[in-house]
């Protein structure tokens, strides 16, 4: 039979080692969040050129659409690049992981 000191040194080192997964986890669903929302980056960029306003307020309310700025493919393509949007998602993640852990928390959008 255990003791209580080693049972209670066993339950901390489980809870512990289960804080890995749930932190991988929660971090995943940030970055996919980050990632996959409507109005990203290079939407926000188009509709602030295009003097639709900032921050992403929507002018005019009851569901007005926005002028979109035409950015040509090639420039896209560099801010696509320029904020790592080209990698593959398990890259990208990795990446981001990395710089969050180090508290970079990237290149800012504005």
């Amino acid at each position: 039979m255990k003791s209580r000191g080693e049972a209670l040194r066993n339950y901390v080192a489980r809870r512990f080692l289960l804080m890995i997964p749930t932190f991988l986890g929660i971090t995943f669903v940030t970055f996919l969040l980050c990632q996959f929302v409507p109005g990203g980056p290079i939407d926000q960029l188009r509709l602030q050129l295009a003097g639709a306003g900032g921050g992403g307020e929507v002018a005019g309310g009851g569901g007005a659409r926005l002028p979109q700025l035409v950015i040509p493919d090639a420039q896209l393509q560099q801010l696509r690049e320029y904020y790592g949007f080209d990698k593959p998602l398990p890259v990208a993640y990795g990446i981001w992981l990395y710089q969050t852990v180090q508290l970079n928390l990237g290149k800012s959008f504005r």
